[in-house]
């Protein structure tokens, strides 16, 4: 494995960065251990998976005031570091505000929300999910502020301290299982979730003004701060076509199947997203902070040596990893869920694993293709290719599902996102790297014919 790596060529620097995202996830996985242990597959899992899910669309709809923050603080760092302190500073509070606003709509529309997600829920598990709803979505307040100094921090190069600070949640959650799981059962993660969260920021603003030195100034707007949200909403509703109309399906879709098999699908894709955070999570996001500082500057060409270098690492290192972790699955497991999960339940399990291991190679290699368009700020893009997409994933799911059941999510995924990563790279290369696939697919025709000629017909 180490002479594979090495091979790869990953700078000494990204393996930093993974072994901290190594180190937040065995952290994150001691909690993942524990809540298995102590709760298992039950209704109140089901429950706590699907607030989760539909908070998590809510955060992705708050973004519509957020997404570029990056490029627009870049862009404005460039000209005044001054300003772009306060340009922050404004983003920042008009964070808090939107934050807010967000979590009165999801807990005045309560059962709206429901209604949308979860349609065809039973009664005890509808009780459930309005239970643990509005203290979930408590973390809409915050989560843009997050998201911003997030940014922030990546766009100054300060990637460590975004691998550490979620050890807090984990730690919290560890804390509160041990010491209430007993008593409150799922509810005392909610609560840890609420603790966490409000100290992590508190920790994030402290770090960015004694560290980063960009201290927040009372500042309720900034010259930049009409196109930045101008584009962060386009940017955001094509995203969210994407993603927040995404998540409505696939949850109704699960609703449908009996109690245990929503926790399948949300367990293997657990185990994927911490697989994502410590092998191709790094590498993406230094490369998009490189992206980021030098399509401003006009640097096209090391942008492009970027994309040579960083993507075939990406996938090779993707694709290696999913394959050991598919088939340490099954005795991880048992290890740690303590008989919570039978033979058959794992089984299911590994096989989701297996189907999303090719959607997550693509996540690997999309946003090396993709995130030079963001920062040419190409937004409108993102409407077209993702509208297509939602209604080839809806549709590829209601047809997959007679045959395959709650396995043709995976499937249906995959299938919708190969087409917006072809399409989205096909533009940006044109477009915007300026890269003609006609005369690149001509070339490499007429190299791999001479070699035939030469090595064949010759011969």
């Amino acid at each position: 494995m180490l002479r594979f790596i090495k091979k790869l060529g990953l700078e000494p620097v990204l393996m930093k960065y993974n072994f901290l995202a190594l180190l937040q996830v065995i952290i994150g996985l001691g909690s993942q251990i524990i809540f298995i242990r102590y709760f298992g597959v039950s209704k109140e899992t089901d429950a706590y998976f699907l607030c989760m899910t539909i908070v998590g669309s809510f955060q992705l709809l708050s973004l519509l005031f957020a997404e570029m923050f990056m490029q627009y603080y870049n862009d404005t760092k460039q000209q005044n570091v001054q300003q772009a302190s306060i340009f922050y500073s404004a983003v920042f509070l008009f964070s808090l505000f939107v934050g807010i606003f967000t979590y009165t709509i999801c807990y005045a529309g309560i059962d709206y929300v429901l209604g949308a997600f979860v349609y065809n829920i039973d009664p005890e598990r509808l009780a459930i999910l309005k239970e643990f709803l509005p203290l979930i979505a408590l973390q809409l307040i915050w989560a843009n502020m997050v998201f911003v100094n997030g940014e922030l921090l990546k766009a100054e190069f300060h990637f460590a301290i975004g691998y550490i600070i979620p050890t807090i949640y984990s730690v919290c959650n560890i804390i509160a299982i041990l010491l209430f799981g007993h008593n409150l059962g799922v509810k005392s993660v909610i609560y840890a979730m609420i603790f966490s969260g409000l100290v992590t920021l508190c920790v994030r603003i402290i770090y960015t003004a004694y560290v980063v030195k960009v201290l927040f100034r009372f500042s309720l707007w900034h010259k930049n701060m009409n196109p930045f949200i101008k584009k962060s909403v386009i940017k955001r509703i094509g995203d969210n076509i994407h993603n927040l109309l995404k998540e409505p399906i696939t949850t109704n879709i699960l609703s449908n199947f009996g109690q245990g098999q929503v926790s399948y699908f949300y367990y293997a894709n657990r185990i994927m997203s911490i697989l994502s955070a410590v092998v191709t999570g790094p590498v993406v996001q230094v490369y998009w902070a490189k992206v980021s500082n030098l399509y401003p500057a006009g640097k096209i060409g090391e942008i492009k040596q970027l994309i040579k270098k960083y993507a075939p690492q990406n996938v090779s290192l993707a694709l290696v990893c999913a394959v050991i972790i598919w088939s340490l699955i099954p005795p991880g497991i048992q290890l740690v869920a303590a008989g919570k999960l039978s033979p058959a339940d794992i089984n299911h399990v590994q096989y989701m694993f297996l189907l999303l291991i090719p959607l997550f190679l693509l996540s690997a290699l999309e946003p090396i293709f993709t995130y030079p368009g963001v920062a040419a700020k190409i937004v409108w893009l993102g409407i077209v290719v993702n509208s297509i997409y939602l209604v080839l994933y809806a549709g590829l799911s209601l047809f997959l599902i007679k045959f395959w059941g709650i396995y043709a999510i995976p499937v249906a995924l995959f299938l919708a996102q190969l087409f917006n990563i072809i399409t989205y790279t096909l533009y940006v290369f044109k477009h915007v790297l300026e890269i003609d696939f006609s005369c690149l697919v001509k070339s490499r025709w007429e190299m791999v014919r001479g070699v035939f000629i030469r090595e064949v017909i010759e011969r």
